[in-house]
């Protein structure tokens, strides 16, 4: 699989909220038909981040935001060679954001207990489709792909049982503008 223009990153976040939307771990109940569980999260909100002066829409915690990073070119490698005058094959690692945002009522505990419960339900689901395909499970944008967790530091946050974990996804691409 290899592209032949450089990547479009709205075509990968896009990609990767149909895929989490898609998901029976995230979404057991309307997703899977499991009356007897919850869904894990409300919404998954993509090409945003959360800021505390934009209102979220929709209903409460627990939301996935889905965006790229500050820097989506994580990784640039030359693959192949190619005239002077032309750039060759490349392998691109890009590298996109995907905040959980977790809140219970009660405790701290419970909202990191269900925080990674989503994070656990997010990191599956993407391993089980490494290469991004899409719900009829063709057309590939990626030809591998890895995540890190990471902490996400909510600004100016008051409430102590409201948390978020940054899943920081790189998905490897190959172009070749030929």
């Amino acid at each position: 699989m290899s592209l032949t223009v450089t990547p479009n990153y709205n075509d990968y976040i896009d990609r990767i909220a149909l895929i989490l939307s898609k998901s029976t771990l995230l979404f057991p109940n309307s997703v899977g038909g499991d009356e007897t569980q919850q869904d894990l999260v409300k919404q998954i909100i993509a090409h945003e981040l959360p800021q505390n002066e934009t209102p979220i829409t929709g209903g409460g915690p627990p939301h996935i935001f889905i965006k790229e990073s500050r820097n989506p070119i994580y990784e640039r490698k030359q693959v192949g060679r190619d005239s002077i005058d032309a750039q060759g094959p490349e392998s691109f690692t890009l590298e996109f954001y995907i905040v959980v945002v977790a809140f219970a009522t009660t405790t701290f505990a419970d909202s990191q207990i269900s925080a990674n419960n989503i994070v656990q339900a997010v990191t599956t689901t993407l391993d089980k489709n490494k290469r991004l395909l899409d719900d009829t499970g063709n057309n590939p944008i990626a030809k591998s792909s890895q995540w890190v967790t990471v902490p996400w530091l909510l600004e100016n946050n008051e409430q102590r049982e409201l948390l978020a974990v940054n899943v920081i996804f790189r998905p490897e691409v190959y172009v070749n503008l030929r």
